[in-house]
């Protein structure tokens, strides 16, 4: 009887002190170290549109070593919403001429793209209308974009265009030279808005390095001779 007591309180002890083959218990493990974003790149970090253009930005958080870092919020916003707008996945929509500066931000870093956007060409100018040449003769012409109000827009592309090159050809600067007898039309373009002017070759040539002509035609001769 003293021994069956004995081996029942033992085997309580053991219960109580979590012996007898009872599940152990697994040491928890720390938490995964988080990378704080160090810096936001924005790609492109700048863009010049037109109004109601569009672009794609693309924000890559980074750590300290230049590391990009996935899984993490990045939100936009725009410093000149009335210039350009930004959605939450970084598309940008020009709204009216002027410069706004777009900011992706993570985790209280920032990295920032400038638009730049520029007014819309409302009509095209040339310097002259119309000029008279002889083969081999050349004379340059300049194209002006002009905005809503009338004002000179800098920096924008013309594309030249003869319509008959056989009369008359033109180069990319607007340079136009004389080929044969004939009438052609000369087209400037920027931007979808165009200019033309006229171009007549007569039969005739270039006297040396004067720059002065000879025009046949009607059945007279006429010597042009350039002042100074």
């Amino acid at each position: 009887m003293f021994r069956s007591t004995l081996i029942l309180m033992a085997a309580a002890a053991l219960t109580a002190c979590g012996g007898g083959g009872g599940e152990k218990t697994t040491p928890t493990s720390p938490p995964p170290t988080v990378i704080a974003v160090a810096r936001v790149s924005v790609s492109p970090d700048a863009a010049q549109l037109l109004p109601q253009a569009t672009v794609q930005l693309s924000a890559t958080p980074k750590d300290a070593s230049g590391n990009a870092l996935a899984n993490r919020t990045v939100t936009w916003s725009s410093g000149s919403a009335a210039v350009a707008s930004v959605s939450a996945v970084g598309l940008v929509t020009a709204l009216a001429p002027g410069l706004a500066v777009i900011a992706a931000t993570s985790e209280g870093q920032s990295g920032s793209a400038t638009i730049t956007v520029i007014a819309p060409v409302a009509t095209v100018t040339l310097d002259q209308q119309t000029a008279k040449l002889v083969p081999a003769q050349t004379v340059q012409f300049t194209a002006t974009a002009m905005d809503g109000e009338g004002k000179a827009l800098a920096n924008r592309t013309v594309a030249w265009v003869s319509s008959t090159p056989t009369t008359a050809t033109v180069s990319s600067a607007g340079l136009v030279t004389a080929v044969a007898t004939g009438t052609t039309t000369i087209t400037a373009t920027i931007e979808g808005k165009s200019a033309t002017a006229t171009i007549a070759v007569s039969d005739g040539a270039v006297i040396g390095a004067s720059g002065g002509t000879v025009v046949a035609a009607g059945g007279a001769v006429r010597i042009d001779v350039p002042a100074g």
